[in-house]
């Protein structure tokens, strides 16, 4: 279950995932027995369940696996690809985007502390994404008069 009170959900639908562990834990507390959250991840894991981070590093912002059952490996970064432009909102996007090919299965999120402003737009891809929906993410300006720029 996602700590809301430290990140926030950006893409996915973890409710069902959520819910389980609910489950568990309200039988372990009727039981006087601990919930194994470890084995609950592996199972869920097992079953599809994916979620991603966006981090900011030394590197510029990463997305990451959020698990240690997928090594924290990273998606995507500047050591990642040699034109990672390495912004929050280019980070962000990578993010929801996977997120959002299988939403009830996958979620993305990041810490409060470290997230930025952004604006996101749902796009039908006509010309090259055979009508595919994408999610456009763009950084909102910092000042009065300053232009926002896309992140590619």
């Amino acid at each position: 279950m996602l700590n809301t009170e430290h990140f926030i959900l950006l893409a996915g639908r973890p409710e069902k995932w959520d819910e389980e562990i609910r489950q568990q834990a309200r039988c372990a507390g009727n039981q006087k027995v601990g919930i194994n959250l470890p084995k609950l991840q592996e199972d869920q894991r097992s079953r599809g369940r994916r979620s991603i981070e966006v981090v900011k590093s030394g590197y510029g912002w990463t997305v990451r696996c959020a698990s240690g059952l997928d090594d924290f490996q990273l998606v995507a970064g500047s050591r990642h690809g040699a034109h990672w432009p390495g912004t929050y909102a280019a980070a962000a996007a990578l993010g929801i985007n996977w997120a959002n090919e299988d939403p009830e299965n996958r979620d993305c999120f990041v810490r409060k502390a470290e997230a930025e402003e952004i604006i996101t737009i749902e796009v039908e891809m006509q010309a090259f994404g055979g009508g595919r929906i994408r999610t456009v993410v763009i950084p909102i300006a910092e000042g009065v008069g300053q232009t926002t720029e896309s992140p590619f």
